[in-house]
Order: structure tokens, then C-alpha cells, then sequence
């Protein structure tokens, strides 16, 4: 299991990540950009099965450190479009190619506290460290 935690930043959001593998970094990327939209954990919202909403994605990828972020924005571009909140999901990846089945918190638009932009190429990469894999990503808000 990975883990979250934010930075400081000027003007925009930072989030460091942790996980032990790159599926477990994209998994809590969704977890944090869920706690960036509402200011909650998603584990403090009582998910019912009605309320939830799925959707798959494939990303083709040169860079799967790239990957991370064209993943992030895309979940931006699906909560800006369709109002729907990014709480769970299932990352495979495969040589140049990411399958994504996301679970979206549907009807909950009061939940939304603050509106994200995109996740920015700012001062990002992945590591290495001790007990699997970091990065740091920034959002524009």
C-alpha cells in the first residue's frame, strides 16, 4: 500500500507519492486528486454502490513517467466534464500501453471544494527509494 502527502508550494498544490510499484503511484494519485477536489480522504465518504460510475481508459505511453501525468489530466478533464469524482481504481500497464478502470463518485458536485486545472511537468520525476517508488507532481489550481 502507498501513501500521499502534500507539500508546500506557492500559488499552486503539491502532493508527494509513494507506492511500492508504478500501478500503486498511479492508484494514489487518484486517491490524493480526490483529497485536492474535496479536502476529504476518500475513505471518510460512504461510497454507495449506486452512486458509483466506472470508466475505463487506455494510455499510450513513450515515457510511462509522463504516463502519470497525461493520467492525471484526463481524470481532471473527465471531473470537469461529466462532474463526477475520481475515488478508487485499477491500473495495468503493459509495455507502452495503461489500462485504467476508474471509480467515479457520481451526483456529489457539493463535494467539490476547490477546482483543479491540471497536473504540471514541474520539477517531476519518479524515484527510486528504499521501499519501492516517490515523486512529487504539482497542480495548477
Amino acid at each position: 500500500m502507498g501513501s500521499y502527502s502534500f507539500f508546500d508550494h506557492t500559488a499552486d498544490i503539491g502532493v508527494e507519492l509513494r507506492a511500492e510499484n508504478r500501478a500503486g503511484l498511479f492508484y494514489e494519485s487518484i486517491r490524493a486528486l480526490f483529497f485536492i477536489l474535496t479536502g476529504k480522504d476518500v475513505n471518510e465518504i460512504h461510497l454507495e454502490r449506486k452512486s458509483l460510475a466506472k470508466r475505463k481508459a487506455k494510455i499510450k505511453y513513450d515515457n510511462l513517467d509522463d504516463a502519470l501525468i497525461d493520467f492525471l489530466n484526463h481524470l481532471v478533464f473527465v471531473v470537469d466534464t461529466e462532474h463526477i469524482l475520481p475515488c478508487d481504481g485499477f491500473i495495468k500497464i503493459k509495455r507502452h500501453s495503461i489500462r485504467s478502470r476508474v471509480t467515479f463518485l457520481k451526483d456529489n458536485r457539493h463535494l467539490i471544494q476547490r477546482e483543479v486545472k491540471a497536473a504540471t511537468f514541474h520539477n517531476f520525476k519518479i524515484e527510486k527509494y528504499k521501499n519501492g517508488l516517490k515523486t512529487r507532481i504539482t497542480f495548477d489550481i
